[in-house]
């Protein structure tokens, strides 16, 4: 009889558990951290989420958080969309802001420079694409490289007129590419290849 009081006694115990103690990690998780925030806002940027995206890069500014990081995250995100008057509010923030990385001031200031060339301000292409070489790639989009800015600036400095440096861009592209650009024959055969570089 007194085993099966015992036995009843400890029932309630086992089943109660570690009941009012700690309950062994089945809280809710921690939320994510700001760089996995990011890192979730660049993983729907290329799956094409841009929605997602947004929301992610939101986060970060609505945290505090990787704010340069945030605002480039977006401006890509409006770009992509097609939004280039939201693209330049987010880049316009940030494109002469000086990090720790400059892998992260090449992707500002490429996003800064296809923005700005809607606009047909060639001075701000050039001046912000002077440091882009052929091996660049963004780092979210592998079809965009370096020499995608070197065409731009080879068509902006057409655009302003000076087309000396306009056959030197191209050059850096196609080094066996000539033209007298101080004829309108060599300026047309110029612009014929921009253009070919550029399709």
């Amino acid at each position: 009889m007194k085993a099966l009081w015992l036995l009843l006694l400890a029932m309630p115990l086992a089943l109660c558990g570690g009941c009012g103690g700690d309950d062994g990690g089945g809280g809710p998780p921690p939320p994510p951290t700001d760089q996995e925030v990011l890192a979730a806002g660049w993983d729907a940027f290329e799956a094409g989420d841009l929605a997602e995206a947004d929301d992610q890069f939101r986060e970060l500014l609505a945290r505090g958080a990787l704010t340069v990081e945030a605002h480039n995250g977006l401006g890509w995100r409006f770009l992509y969309g097609g939004e280039q008057d939201s693209a330049y509010v987010h880049f316009e923030r940030i494109r002469m802001v000086e990090t720790d990385s400059s892998a992260l001031e090449l992707e500002i200031h490429a996003g800064w420079v296809l923005v700005v060339d809607t606009y047909n301000t060639p001075w701000e292409v050039i001046l912000m694409s002077e440091d882009f070489g052929e091996d660049w790639v963004f780092a979210h989009d592998a079809t965009l490289t370096g020499a995608d800015i070197i065409v731009l600036r080879a068509a902006n400095y057409y655009a302003w007129g000076r087309f000396a440096d306009s056959l030197g861009e191209v050059q850096r592209l196609a080094p066996t590419f000539d033209a007298d650009v101080d004829t309108p024959a060599g300026r047309a055969a110029l612009a014929a290849k921009i253009e070919e570089l550029q399709s």
